[in-house]
């Protein structure tokens, strides 16, 4: 059954406005926690453990259940090895997600998402009005805030408070599967 994302963002809408609800939002888990977890699982050699642990967090924003995707993905491969030539195949549920979520979005919208993926994993929102609009002069500032907004609300992007300055997808696999 596919989940409808659209009824999902309304009805957590809903719930921030009702008395006595509070959201709690979740850390990821940080680079020492991922190095313990690839220690436990015998993944990886000590030697390289911190740097493929820092690796790994900047694929999946430290996101346990995206890492150990990530990391049964690489089952039988060497992980270190993997990162180098850059083989980490990003998992179908992730892509399948983002497709989902990129249908929500008007073409604009989604033409918007597709060039800040280009640009990078974080985005100055200036230089993606620019780059939408084909030039400095032709920026429209307003138009990639509200298609950025709408993005947001997706889950495709994060957003900072005001909508002002850089902008940034959930992790590097969000950025890779749109």
């Amino acid at each position: 059954k596919t989940l409808d994302l659209a009824a999902v963002t309304a009805t957590l809408s809903e719930l921030d406005r009702v008395e006595g609800v509070q959201r709690i939002d979740l850390a990821g888990l940080g680079v020492a926690e991922i190095a313990e977890l690839l220690a436990a699982g015998a993944h990886t050699a000590p030697r390289n453990r911190a740097d493929v642990a820092a690796q790994l967090h900047g694929q999946t924003g430290g996101n346990p259940y995206l890492l150990q995707e990530v990391l049964r993905g690489l089952a039988g491969q060497d992980p270190a090895e993997a990162l180098r030539l850059g083989t980490v195949r990003t998992p179908e549920f992730v892509s399948g997600a983002a497709r989902e979520r990129l249908e929500l979005l008007t073409p604009a919208q989604r033409r918007t998402v597709e060039t800040a993926a280009v640009i990078g994993e974080e985005f100055a929102i200036d230089l993606l009005a620019a780059t939408v609009g084909a030039g400095p002069d032709s920026a429209d500032v307003p138009a990639t805030l509200a298609a950025l907004d709408a993005a947001g609300a997706a889950g495709l992007i994060v957003l900072p408070r005001g909508g002002a300055g850089q902008g940034r997808f959930p992790h590097a696999l969000a950025r890779q599967a749109v």
